[in-house]
C-alpha cells in the first residue's frame, strides 16, 4: 500500500480461492475511503476479483513500462 494505493496483490498459487485476498482487500478498506490499483487488462481472474469487492474500471491506459494495456481500477466506500 502507498496511501490508498495498492501497489501489489499477491497470493500464492497454492493458497488463492481461500479468502486470504477477500480478507486483504477488506481490511485495506477500513483504513480508506478510497481505493485505487492499476491491473493488467489480460488479468481476467483478477479484474473479476476487484469487480467482486466493488472496485469499477476508472480508466484503460498504456503502461509506460511494458506497453501493456493497464486498467486504473477504483473502489469508494458508500459511508461518506
Amino acid at each position: 500500500m502507498d496511501q490508498s494505493y495498492i501497489a501489489g496483490l499477491f497470493v500464492s498459487n497454492q493458497y488463492q480461492s481461500t479468502g486470504i485476498g477477500s480478507k486483504l482487500i477488506e481490511k485495506c478498506k477500513q483504513y480508506y475511503k478510497t481505493l485505487r490499483l492499476d491491473v493488467y487488462a489480460k488479468n481476467l481472474k483478477a479484474i473479476e476479483f476487484y469487480k467482486k469487492h466493488e472496485f469499477e474500471i476508472e480508466q484503460e491506459k498504456e503502461n509506460e513500462d511494458t506497453k501493456e494495456t493497464e486498467y486504473l481500477m477504483i473502489w469508494e466506500s458508500k459511508n461518506k
